[in-house]
């Protein structure tokens, strides 16, 4: 293993993202907000510097810091995370996978929190159409989806007809 490691020091920057990452959700788990922030940035710099062709991790690393954004109530860089993370994502994983609901999902709901309801709704759009190629009818993430879905749309139509009344 050590020669290998000294072959190839890409091993070594893989675990030490992995020892930032271990180590943010702990601060994360522990409310520890300036160093679980401070973990994860640390990661997604090596990440981006050392490893920059594997999507899917700093994809992951980016959905990392806006969960915990999000969990510490800040919810526009969480926002903002996330909107980073999705390009990554859309490069590395098939068009049908249930990482790119999820995260669609989680743009979709973050968007409408903030009132971006057109953006809310084409996020949430898409991550019911993956739901519906994905699970049954029933499944949990497909009525979630399909619930938040039809929330947003209805904002905004209350949206629309306020406006039209109020010109």
């Amino acid at each position: 293993a050590l020669t290998l490691r000294q072959n190839d020091p890409t091993i070594e920057t893989v675990a030490l993202v992995s020892n930032f990452i271990g180590v943010a959700k702990c601060h994360s788990a522990r409310r520890e907000h300036s160093e679980a922030i401070n973990n994860a940035e640390r990661a997604l710099a090596l990440q981006e510097v050392l490893v920059p062709l594997n999507e899917t991790s700093i994809g992951a690393t980016l959905i990392l810091l806006g969960n915990i954004y999000q969990d510490f109530g800040d919810n526009i860089h969480a926002l903002e995370m996330c909107t980073k993370a999705f390009p990554h994502l859309e490069r590395s994983v098939s068009d049908d996978s249930s990482t790119l609901a999820e995260l669609l999902f989680k743009l979709g709901t973050m968007q409408s929190s903030l009132g971006a309801l057109v953006d809310a709704q084409r996020s949430l759009e898409r991550s019911y159409k993956i739901y519906k190629r994905l699970v049954p009818r029933g499944h949990e993430d497909r009525m979630l989806a399909e619930n938040e879905l039809r929330r947003v749309l209805r904002l905004r139509q209350n949206s629309n007809q306020k406006s039209q009344t109020n010109p």
